[in-house]
C-alpha cells in the first residue's frame, strides 16, 4: 500500500510547487505559506513512509513535528481576509510557536516502547507510546490543529456571509468545504485506520492533497481579492 503514500507525497510537493510558483507573478502571504503548509505535510509523509521500512528516530521527530503545520495552510488562508497588521500579529505569534514546538520534539525522549514498534502498522497509531511527549508539547500540537481548523471554518463563515448579501452563489461553498474536509482528514488519519483498516487509510491519504490544493485555489480565486476589497472598504486598512 505504501505506493498510495508516494502518490500522496508527489501531490502533497506538487501542488506546494504550485503555490510557490505563484510568488514570482503575484508574491503573497496566501500563496507563500499555503505552499508552505502544503510542503511541511508532504515531508511528514516522506517521514512517515520511511518508518514504514524501520524505526528512525530522527524520522519520527520530523513526523510529528511538521504534521500539525498544516496550521502554516490555514495561515495563509487567513491572508486573504485579515488587514495587514493583525495578520502580522498572528504571523509572529505562529513563528514562535513553531520554533518552541521544534525544540521541545528535539529533546523529546524515546521511551522503551520503541522495542515493539512495529513497522508494518502506521506510525499514527504508535507514536503516543513511542514520544514521551510533555504537556506544553502535546498542548502545542493540538493548538495548531485547531488554529488550521480554525482558518478553515473563518473561510467558510466569510463565504456564508458573502451568499447572504447575495455576492456568491451556493456553489461557492465547496472550496472551504473542501479544505476543512482535508485538514479534519490530516488530523484524524489514526482514527480511519483502525475504524476502517489500512486500505481505506491509505486512500484517504492519498485524497487529502487534492482537496487541501483544491479547495485553497477555489478559496483563492472566490473570495481572495473581492474579500480584500471588502476589508480594505470597511477598515481603511490594507490586507495581508
Amino acid at each position: 500500500m505504501q505506493y498510495f503514500n508516494l502518490l500522496a507525497i508527489l501531490y502533497a510537493l506538487g501542488f506546494s510547487a504550485l503555490l510557490f510558483s505563484r510568488l514570482r507573478v503575484r508574491p503573497t502571504f496566501a500563496s507563500f505559506f499555503g505552499g508552505l503548509g502544503l510542503g511541511l505535510f508532504g515531508l511528514s509523509l516522506v517521514a512517515e513512509t520511511a518508518l514504514a521500512y524501520d524505526f528512525n528516530e530522527t524520522w519520527l521527530k520530523l513526523w510529528y513535528f511538521c504534521f500539525p503545520l498544516l496550521a502554516l495552510y490555514g495561515h495563509g488562508l487567513l491572508a486573504l481576509y485579515l488587514p495587514r497588521k493583525y495578520y502580522k500579529l498572528l504571523t509572529i505569534g505562529l513563528g514562535l510557536g513553531v520554533l518552541a514546538s521544534a525544540a521541545l520534539i528535539a529533546l523529546t525522549r524515546i521511551t522503551q516502547a520503541v522495542d515493539w514498534y512495529d513497522p508494518t502498522l502506521s506510525v499514527q497509531l504508535q507514536y503516543g507510546d513511542v514520544l514521551a511527549r510533555n504537556r506544553p508539547t502535546r498542548y502545542l500540537t493540538w493548538l495548531f490543529q485547531a488554529y488550521a481548523l480554525g482558518a478553515g471554518l473563518v473561510t467558510l463563515g466569510f463565504s456564508l456571509a458573502a451568499i447572504r448579501q447575495k455576492k456568491q452563489t451556493r456553489s461557492s461553498l465547496f472550496g472551504p468545504l473542501s479544505v476543512i474536509a482535508g485538514v479534519a482528514l490530516v488530523f484524524t488519519r489514526g482514527i480511519t485506520y483502525t475504524a476502517y483498516g489500512e486500505t481505506i487509510f491509505y486512500i484517504v491519504q492519498l485524497i487529502i492533497p487534492m482537496l487541501l490544493f483544491w479547495g485553497f485555489q477555489h478559496t483563492f480565486k472566490r473570495y481572495g481579492t473581492p474579500n480584500q476589497e471588502m476589508m480594505l472598504k470597511a477598515t481603511g486598512r490594507e490586507a495581508a
